[in-house]
Order: C-alpha cells, then structure tokens, then sequence
C-alpha cells in the first residue's frame, strides 16, 4: 500500500484518485436499482458486518488503539475507490479521508487507520450498476465520553439492553423488513464486540 494525494491505494488505485470527488454516499446505491439481489449484502458491507464481521472487529481496534479519551467529535468521510472485478463486487483500490473541518491527532490517526489498515484492498460486494470503477464514500462520527470506565460500560449495557429489545420486537413482527432487520442485527453484533457481552 502506498500513501498519494492524502490517500491509500494498492496496485494501480492511484490512477483512480481524481474520483474521489465524484463519490456518492454509499447508501444512495439502493436508488440505482432497488430490485438489485445483492444490495443487502453492499448494505452489510458497508456496516462493516460482511465476512464473520472482520471489518467491524477492525475498526474496533483501530477505535481502541486511537480514539481513547477523545475530547471532541471525530467527523470525517471516507472516500473510496472500488475497481469492480466481477458482476456483484470488486476490490477496494483508493481510499481517502476527508473532513469538512479541522480533526485533531487522534482523529487523524483513526481515519487513516480505517483508511489503510481495514478498508483498503478488501474485496467489496456491491449492486450490479455495470460500471468498471465505482467511487463511494461512508461518512463516519465519533462522540466523546465524559466519564469513567465504569460509566461507560453502564451507558454501554443499557444501549445494548435497548437495541436487543429492539431486535426481538422486529423479530416478532411478521411486516419488519429484511434489510432492516439485518443491519439491526448488525449493528447488534458491533454494540456486543465494544461491550465485551456477546448474547
């Protein structure tokens, strides 16, 4: 991997750095077809949840090793460039983190954490839109806490006691949708692996 214009790329992903700029949020792809089989699996994707959740367990460990004792919001795009090497996905070849405004240390460190170490090279299923290169971005915002430790594993518990109720009630319900339905369970599994408390 090697650094160009503020961003990672591998193999010939510098070539793709101008498109960057043209990204769309990765959660508009849905409106390019919305009948498309493989957008659930985009949608997971970009949660970080596909592949036995090894991007989410990633951007943990790039959240531990670099954002502990934040003192302001970290607020920062990521734009990506994915090469598409067969009909459902490609490879993510470019990837560059942007913010509107200033970030400090910290939250440097841990776009360009996400940026190169979790994002960049991974295989990538996206909808089937045709194009050869597809450029994206996913928008990412971390909050401080003020508190202890031991706050922070109370405010924890009782997020993840409410999403889990949350989950069940949707499991009951014959009408929940099976998109939402999935990126609840994901985003279930991510409350469980920043908890430590898996169900």
């Amino acid at each position: 991997m090697r650094l160009h214009d503020g961003g990672w790329y591998v193999d010939d992903g510098a070539q793709h750095a101008s498109l960057v700029e043209k990204t769309v949020d990765i959660s508009l792809l849905s409106a390019l077809n919305p009948e498309d089989p493989h957008l659930l699996e985009a949608d997971l994707w970009a949660m970080g949840a596909s592949d036995d959740y090894k991007l989410m367990k990633e951007a943990y460990q790039c959240e531990v090793q670099f954002l502990t004792g934040i003192e302001q919001t970290c607020d920062f795009r990521l734009r990506m460039v994915i090469h598409r090497n067969r009909g459902s996905g490609g490879k993510v070849k470019f990837v560059k983190p942007t913010s509107d405004g200033p970030m400090d240390e910290k939250c440097q460190a841990y776009s360009q954490c996400l940026a190169n170490r979790v994002y960049l090279g991974e295989d990538a299923p996206m909808p089937s839109t045709g194009e050869e290169l597809v450029a994206v971005h996913m928008d990412h915002r971390m909050l401080p806490f003020k508190g202890d430790v031991g706050e922070f594993k109370t405010t924890t518990a009782s997020q993840l006691a409410g999403l889990r109720l949350e989950y069940h009630q949707m499991q009951e319900n014959p009408d929940s949708d099976p998109r939402s339905l999935a990126r609840m369970e994901a985003l279930l599994k991510f409350m469980e692996l920043r908890s430590g408390d898996p169900p």
